[in-house]
C-alpha cells in the first residue's frame, strides 16, 4: 500500500505501542509484515521406499500484525504561538500559501503548508493551530498538531505584540512546547514579536524588550508580516540554524520477522491431548486422510517429526482423542 511521506508505523500489542520504522522520502519501501513460506510438493516425500509419496506439506500463513499509522508532517521549520498570534499571516507572506486569515482565535483548524525561498535554499515552512495553556495535556488541538513539529528543524515562536505581558505569553508556550516531550524544546528556535504595526504593540515590546530577552536568552526578533518589517532578517536567521543535509533520505530500518513456534508440544491428558507442531499442521491442510496410504505416510512423518514421542511420553493411549491444529484424531 502507498503511504503519505513522514508515515510513522507503530506495532500495537496488548498494553503497548511499539515503534516500527518511519517513512522520511519519497519513494522509500520497507516490510512491516511478511508473507509466509512455500510449501513442498508431494515429489519432495520421494525416498527408495516410497516411490509413491502421497502426502506434502503446505505452505506457511503469513505473519498477522496489528499496527497503527501515524503520519508527522515534515518541514524544516515550523511557527508555534498562542492563538491569533500572527502565524498564518506570516506564512502567506514569506511563501505563496493562502491559509486563512482572520482577526479572532483558532482560524487555523489544520496545519498549513508553505515554501518559503531564503537565498538559495528553499524551506519548508509548517502553521500549526495556536496554543494554549494546556496543549500538552490535550486542550484546544495542541496534542493533535504539536506532533507534527517533532519533524521540523528549527521553530519560529511568535508572541503576540497585542498580549498585555509579553513574557508570560512566551513562558506559557515555552512550557506547553517544553512539557509535549518528542525533542521539541532541545530544537533551534527563534523568538519574535509580531503586529509591529500597530503602535500599541510597538510601544509593549519597546517596554518590554529587555525583559523578554532575559527571559528568551537573546534578543528576540520584531516583525510587522502585514508591512513586511523585520520578516527578512528573521528568515534569515531561521535558514542559519536548518542544517543543510535536512530533508536527506535516511536509512529505514529493516523490520525483522515474527519468531514461530518450533519443534512439538503436547497439551491435555485424560483422553485428550494437543499436539501443537506447525510442520505436521501443514501436512495436515493437503494430506487425504480418507487414503489409507496417506494415513501411513503421514503416521511416518509424525515418528520422524517427535508427535508419536511426545504424546507418548504425555500419557496416549489407543482410543484417545489426538487435535492437531483443526483436525481431531482417534489414536490408533
Amino acid at each position: 500500500m502507498q503511504v503519505p511521506v513522514g508515515t510513522v508505523v507503530w506495532e500495537c500489542r496488548e498494553d503497548e505501542r511499539v515503534f516500527l520504522l518511519e517513512l522520511t522520502a519519497d519513494g522509500e519501501e520497507a516490510v512491516v509484515v511478511y508473507g509466509g513460506g512455500g510449501g513442498l510438493g508431494n515429489v519432495h516425500f520421494a525416498t527408495s521406499t516410497n516411490q509413491e509419496p502421497l502426502i506434502a506439506l503446505g505452505g506457511e500463513p503469513g505473519e498477522m500484525r496489528t499496527v497503527e499509522l501515524e503520519v508527522k508532517l515534515l518541514a524544516d521549520v515550523a511557527l508555534v504561538g498562542a492563538p491569533n498570534a500572527g502565524k498564518s499571516t506570516l506564512l502567506s507572506v514569506v511563501s505563496r500559501a493562502k491559509p486563512k486569515i482572520a482577526d479572532y482565535p483558532f482560524t487555523t483548524l489544520e496545519p498549513g503548508f508553505g515554501v518559503a525561498q531564503e537565498g538559495e535554499r528553499a524551506l519548508v515552512v509548517l502553521d500549526v493551530p495556536g496554543l494554549i495553556e494546556g496543549a500538552h495535556e490535550g486542550r484546544g488541538l495542541g496534542l493533535e498538531f504539536l506532533r507534527h513539529c517533532e519533524r521540523a528543524q528549527v521553530l519560529i515562536h511568535l508572541v503576540d505584540g497585542l498580549a498585555g505581558d509579553l513574557v508570560a505569553e512566551y513562558e506559557a508556550i515555552r512550557q506547553e512546547v517544553t512539557s509535549y516531550g518528542g525533542g521539541l524544546a532541545d530544537k533551534g528556535c527563534v523568538v519574535a514579536v509580531t503586529k509591529m504595526d500597530v503602535p500599541e504593540a510597538r510601544e509593549r515590546y519597546r517596554t518590554q524588550r529587555r525583559a523578554l530577552t532575559m527571559a528568551v536568552g537573546e534578543r528576540p526578533a520584531a516583525i510587522a508580516a502585514v508591512t513586511g518589517e523585520g520578516v527578512r532578517e528573521l528568515m534569515q536567521r531561521v535558514s542559519m540554524l536548518v542544517p543543510q543535509h535536512a530533508g536527506e533520505r535516511q536509512e529505514v530500518p529493516v523490520v525483522p520477522r515474527m519468531e514461530r513456534a518450533r519443534g512439538v508440544s503436547v497439551d491435555g491428558g485424560g483422553g485428550e491431548f494437543t499436539v501443537r507442531c506447525a510442520v505436521a499442521e501443514r501436512m495436515l491442510e493437503v494430506v487425504d486422510l480418507g487414503n489409507w496410504r496417506a494415513r501411513l505416510q503421514f503416521h511416518r512423518e509424525l515418528g520422524r517429526l517427535g508427535v508419536i514421542e511426545a504424546l507418548e511420553q504425555a500419557g496416549v493411549a489407543p482410543g484417545d482423542t489426538v487435535r492437531i491444529g483443526a483436525v481431531e484424531l482417534e489414536w490408533e
